[in-house]
């Protein structure tokens, strides 16, 4: 693929403006988006990213403003064939194959009572994924896909779903494509939207993560509705964007990494433990630990949280806490293990629930007076919780789903702190969260092993966990195959660990 010298206007975004219930979201966004070009739009949860792609896809109508492609307004039809959004979730069916998946969004190329020319639909795939420099088995299923790949059936189907105007000239807009995404993955993805691009496209995607927007061709940051960085990446400092984002100077992009203790008292001791993946980990969790756990995708790091607190079962081993073997998830509440899932909204909140409901649920037996629970106590406990992880705003009735992803995650930790953990166990702590609500959540790792509780963060994050581990467990094939210690915990021994293991075998 080569990349469009001078890429054209394809939306031009002007003055846009959108309020709900008196309060201003978005106030005179302009920007240009052309084809050719990557953009990245970055800004803390509530900046107002998720409306200004709501606009630009027709779910919401702005106050005032203009939306323009080509010069033209941008009206249903025209956004309905040339502009597309890629969501984090992607919609795929698991089961069914590639072929299936994205041959379902045209379907199957054919009126309904016809029979599917199953060749030419294959060759107008195979056409669609060579466009964007990409092959797949159009026979494999999805669930056996990494993630990169199922992106681009995600991709392959919208475009096919574009018809005759197909990626050229479109708008493509990608919600966090890399959120669970290891480095590698990362990498491929971003490879495909600049692939995408050099094939006519506009590309917008939303993202967290600093280190990808410096490689878009253009950063674009929302801060309380209103564009305050809007740039050419190229000579872009990290701390630039961070500041814009945040409207203010960041100490420290992450609290400072505590000191190790290797004489402390054990807490946990887990030998042997076998999974789906893992292949006999052992792992010892002591007093002040905070300790990473990670290696390239589907390793073995996502099940073992799990398989700790007797979260799913394990095939074999032991879990020790305290001289007591840990068999159950309930008997890991007992003893004091803690467990933080990865998916917040799903695993980790009550969506429809209250803030003072979902932070209740822990406790709810210390809050009960004949059998019925205390109001008064719960709004109290959950406002000392929301003022102790720094949820903003601090409003106990409002709704769970309705909190910003890194209110949520504070919330989510905050619960199961309250319960002075001996363990606590975090699984991607900070996905999908702010560079601000990350160092709060970080500090508050920090603050917990202080207290003298262990903290294991398994996550595919590898300058995250080099920055606040003092330990790190680098897993290939479910087994652990390196142990980072002292002046060897860097991202980039991460990095070269797991790459050298995967490259021997």
């Amino acid at each position: 693929m080569t990349t469009i010298p001078n890429p054209k206007p394809l939306v031009s975004v002007q003055k846009l403006t959108k309020s709900f219930d008196g309060g201003r979201v978005l106030n005179e966004i302009s920007m240009e988006l052309r084809a050719g070009e990557t953009r990245a739009l970055l800004g803390e949860n509530g900046s107002g990213k998720s409306t200004l792609v709501k606009i630009l896809s027709g779910v919401y109508h702005m106050d005032s403003g203009g939306l323009l492609m080509e010069g033209r307004p941008l009206d249903p039809q025209t956004i309905r064939q040339r502009v597309t959004v890629i969501h984090q979730d992607l919609g795929l069916a698991p089961e069914m194959s590639v072929f299936d998946n994205i041959a379902v969004g045209i379907g199957f190329g054919g009126s309904p009572f016809a029979r599917i020319r199953f060749a030419s639909v294959r060759k107008h795939i195979e056409g669609v994924l060579s466009g964007i420099d990409s092959a797949l088995d159009l026979d494999a299923r999805v669930d056996t896909l990494t993630v990169p790949e199922r992106t681009i059936v995600a991709v392959a189907r919208a475009i096919m779903r574009l018809g005759e105007t197909g990626i050229e000239n479109a708008l493509f807009i990608l919600d966090e494509p890399t959120a669970v995404a290891t480095g590698d993955q990362a990498t491929t993805l971003m490879k495909l939207m600049h692939d995408m691009a050099a094939a006519g496209a506009a590309v917008l995607f939303i993202t967290h993560r600093i280190a990808e927007a410096m490689i878009a061709d253009h950063v674009t940051v929302l801060r309380d509705g209103e564009i305050v960085l809007d740039a050419q990446s190229t000579g872009l400092e990290d701390f630039t964007i961070i500041d814009a984002m945040l409207g203010r100077r960041l100490d420290a992009y992450y609290p400072d990494k505590l000191p190790s203790a290797p004489d402390a008292e054990t807490l946990l001791v887990a030998r042997g433990l076998r999974g789906e993946v893992l292949d006999g980990v052992d792992v010892d969790l002591h007093i002040g630990d905070i300790v990473g756990v990670t290696g390239i995708g589907g390793m073995g790091q996502d099940e073992l949280p799990q398989i700790l607190c007797a979260a799913i079962a394990r095939e074999a081993g032991t879990v020790v806490m305290d001289g007591q073997t840990i068999t159950s998830y309930t008997e890991a509440l007992a003893s004091g293990i803690a467990y933080v899932p990865a998916n917040r909204r799903r695993d980790g909140g009550w969506i429809s629930g209250t803030a003072k409901e979902n932070i209740s649920l822990p406790v709810l037996d210390s809050l009960t007076q004949f059998g019925r629970i205390r109001p008064r106590a719960e709004r109290e406990l959950a406002t000392t919780v929301m003022t102790r992880t720094q949820v903003r705003p601090v409003e106990t009735d409002k709704t769970f789903g309705s909190f910003s992803g890194g209110n949520q995650q504070k919330m989510v930790v905050g619960k199961w702190l309250q319960r002075e953990p001996k363990v606590l166990l975090l699984h991607e702590p900070t996905q999908g969260v702010d560079v601000g609500a990350r160092r709060d959540l970080l500090q508050l790792v920090n603050d917990t092993a202080q207290s003298g509780s262990a903290v294991l963060i398994c996550s595919n994050d590898f300058d995250q966990l080099a920055e606040i581990c003092q330990r790190i467990l680098v897993l290939y094939d479910g087994k652990v195959v390196d142990e980072l210690t002292g002046d060897r915990v860097s991202e980039g021994n991460i990095a070269r660990s797991a790459q050298r293991i995967r490259s021997h075998q």
